[in-house]
């Protein structure tokens, strides 16, 4: 691949499987430490876009109806991040964490954006108004040896 990141990379996704017609490109999108989002063509391995985002990436997970949008989660900041590809655009941050998000998907019918913390929750986030719908505790913060299991 042609793009050079500046620190490990972290995290692959693509929206192969969640194509649903000719016109939507198929993608591999590339996170990495240094905050890159890199997008490239499927068949090819063609650099294709580079998305600005978080300090850091986490995570990435494409949403399961057409894969035309993208998740990205920061460890570093807590906040994840969602990119409509078409036009190449940031439409949402989701912010709340109080620490950082390891992980991070859409629900499987797309309605909802989910994310795990360190801080010991899941949130349920609503991706049109990016305000966040529940949170889920898992843990009181004061014991560091309960971990959070997100799938």
């Amino acid at each position: 691949l042609s793009f050079k990141h500046k620190d490990s990379v972290s995290c692959v996704d693509m929206n192969v499987p969640y194509i649903s017609d000719a016109k939507t490109p198929k993608l591999i999108a590339v996170g990495a430490y240094d905050g890159a989002i890199v997008l490239y063509d499927y068949d090819t391995g063609t650099l294709v876009k580079e998305l600005e985002g978080p300090s850091d990436v986490e995570w990435l997970a494409f949403h399961p109806k057409g894969g035309t949008v993208l998740l990205a989660g920061s460890m570093e900041d807590g906040t994840i991040w969602m990119y409509h590809i078409p036009s190449w655009k940031c439409l949402q941050v989701f912010v709340g964490h109080e620490q950082g998000v390891v992980a991070g998907s859409f629900t499987m019918d797309g309605r909802f954006a989910l994310s795990a913390s360190a801080d010991g929750t899941l949130r349920v986030w609503a991706p049109r108004t990016g305000l966040c719908r529940h949170v889920f505790r898992f843990s009181n913060n004061n014991n560091n040896n309960e971990k959070l299991c997100f799938w």
